[in-house]
C-alpha cells in the first residue's frame, strides 16, 4: 500500500475512500439483518439493558433539554467514563449554560455514571457504527463539541460527526503497539478517520510521535487524566458500621479481578491464614455479573460471604465477594493492602492512582502493559510491589498486614506518586477550553 502511496497516491486515496464505503455499506446492509440474535445474546448474559436497547439502534430513551447547548464525551466503558468525571464537573461549572451527553458501551459504566453524573448531565449508550443509526442518534442530540476518551474509533461515528461539523478532540489518546502494527496496513484508512478530530491530546510523548506519523498536526502530550480524578466517593455510615463488623480483623483487597484471577487470589489467601490466621480476604470483581461462579468457586477454598445478598462476614469467614458497583472507595478505605486485578492475567491491569490517592499500599502482577507508563512511575519510586504468583502475592500480603512500618512507607510513596499525576487535567482543560469559547 506505501508504494502504491509513493506511485499513484490519486489511485492509493480513491481505493481508501472506497474501502470506507465499502465498510458504511456493510454497516448499514449487513448489521441490522444480524442484530436481533447478537442483541438476544447479549441480553441473556447482562450485557445490555433491555429498557434502554432502542439507544443501540440511534432511538433516545430520554427527552433532550429545551434549547440545551451539548458538549457530548464518549468513553469507550467504565475506565474512560469515570475519567471523565472531573471534566464534566469542570465543564459544567465554567458553562452554567451547558449540558453534558456522556456515552459507553457497557452496562456496568452506564450503571456507575447513573450513580455519579451531576446535574445538568445525561447518559446514553452509543449506537452501533451504523450511518443510519448515527444520523438519528446526532440530529436528536445535536452536540456543538465532541470529546472522545483514549483509543475507540467507529469510523462512521467519525465520519456522520465531522458531515455535522461537529468540533471533535480525541482526549488521553492511546494506540496499543499491537493496534499501531495492524493500522499500519491501512494506515491510510486511518488517517482519514484521524482527520475527524480537530485535536488530539496523547498520554505519552512516544504517543504524540505515533499520531503525527499518521500525517496528524495539532497533537500534543497532556499526560493521562485518569490519574487526575477526584478520589472514589464512599458511603461513612458504611464504613463505619462494616469496622464494627470487622472489629478490627487484618484485612486485605483484591480489587478489580478478572475470569482466572480469582483462583490465583483463593490460593495466596490459604497460604496468608497459615500465617494470619484471623485474616479476611475481599474480592471486588471487575465484572460483578460474574458473582455467582465466584461463589461457587471460592466456597472450594473456604467460607464466604456476598455483600450484593447483604451478608455481613462473620469472626470466621474466609472470603468476603464484594459483587456490587461503585463501592471500590469503601473498601479501599476499609483495608491499606491492596491488590489490584487484571494483571496475574494477561488483561494489562487497572488505575494504580485510584487506591494510592486514597491510602492503599499497592501491589499488582505482571501484565501491566495497560498502565506501562504508570506502572514505571510506581516501580521507579518503589510504590508499588509486583508479584507473579500467588506464593509471591501471600508473602507480600503478609510482610504488610503484620509490619506497620512497611505498609506505612508504602503508602506515603504511593500516595507521592499519585500526587505527581495531577497536572494532566490541568494541560488537558488548557487545550480544550478554547474550544467551548469558539460557540459560546
Amino acid at each position: 500500500m506505501q508504494i502504491l502511496l509513493k506511485l499513484c497516491p490519486n489511485v492509493y486515496w480513491l481505493f481508501v475512500s472506497l474501502l470506507l464505503n465499502a465498510y458504511s455499506f456493510a454497516c448499514e446492509t449487513l448489521v441490522p439483518l444480524g442484530i436481533g440474535p447478537y442483541f438476544r445474546s447479549r441480553l441473556r448474559r447482562g450485557k445490555e439493558m433491555p429498557e434502554r436497547l432502542s439507544e443501540r439502534y440511534g432511538a433516545p430513551t430520554i427527552p433532550r433539554p429545551e434549547g440545551a447547548r451539548i458538549v457530548w464525551i464518549h468513553g469507550a466503558s467504565v475506565g474512560e467514563s469515570l475519567a471523565s468525571l472531573p471534566l464534566i464537573e469542570r465543564l459544567l461549572e465554567a458553562d452554567p449554560t451547558l449540558w453534558i451527553l456522556s456515552t459507553s458501551g457497557t452496562v456496568t459504566s452506564a450503571r456507575l455514571m447513573a450513580q455519579r453524573l451531576p446535574a445538568r448531565a445525561v447518559h446514553q449508550f452509543l449506537p452501533l457504527d451504523v450511518p443510519s443509526w448515527i444520523e438519528k442518534f446526532l440530529s436528536y442530540w445535536k452536540p456543538e463539541l465532541g470529546l472522545w476518551m483514549e483509543s475507540e474509533v467507529w469510523p462512521n461515528t467519525l465520519l456522520a460527526a465531522k458531515k455535522h461539523n461537529i468540533p471533535l478532540v480525541l482526549m488521553n489518546a492511546r494506540v496499543s503497539k499491537t493496534s499501531q502494527k495492524r493500522w499500519q496496513h491501512v494506515s491510510g484508512t486511518f488517517q482519514e478517520i484521524l482527520s475527524c478530530f480537530d485535536m488530539i491530546l496523547t498520554q505519552t510523548k512516544d504517543q504524540e510521535n505515533f499520531f503525527k506519523t499518521q500525517g496528524m498536526t495539532n497533537v500534543w502530550t497532556t499526560g493521562n487524566i485518569k490519574f487526575a480524578s477526584a478520589p472514589l466517593p464512599y458511603d461513612a455510615l458504611e464504613k463505619e458500621r462494616l469496622e464494627k463488623v470487622l472489629a478490627g480483623r487484618p484485612l486485605w483487597v483484591a480489587a478489580s479481578t478478572h475470569e482466572g484471577e480469582e483462583n490465583l487470589v483463593a490460593k495466596a489467601h490459604l497460604l496468608i491464614k497459615e500465617k494470619v490466621p484471623s485474616a479476611l480476604c475481599v474480592i471486588i470483581p471487575r465484572h460483578p455479573n460474574r458473582a455467582h461462579d465466584l461463589c461457587q468457586m471460592l466456597s472450594s477454598y473456604g467460607t464466604v460471604a456476598r455483600r450484593s445478598l447483604q451478608e455481613d462476614p462473620s469472626p470466621t469467614t474466609d472470603f468476603y465477594l464484594g459483587d456490587t458497583l461503585g463501592e471500590l472507595g469503601l473498601f479501599f478505605r476499609l483495608s491499606p493492602h491492596v491488590f489490584l486485578g487484571g494483571s496475574l492475567v494477561p488483561i494489562g491491569g487497572h488505575n494504580l492512582i485510584e487506591p494510592a490517592q486514597i491510602g492503599c499500599a499497592l501491589i499488582h502482577g505482571p501484565y501491566m502493559f495497560k498502565q506501562e507508563e504508570l506502572t514505571r512511575h510506581f516501580e521507579a519510586a518503589r510504590a508499588s510491589h509486583m508479584v507473579t504468583s500467588p506464593t509471591e502475592l501471600a508473602e507480600t500480603i503478609i510482610t504488610l498486614l503484620t509490619s506497620y512500618k512497611q505498609t506505612h512507607a508504602a503508602i506515603e510513596k504511593a500516595k507521592n506518586v499519585a500526587q505527581e499525576q495531577k497536572e494532566s487535567f490541568e494541560l488537558t482543560w488548557q487545550k480544550i477550553s478554547p474550544y467551548l469559547r469558539r460557540f459560546s
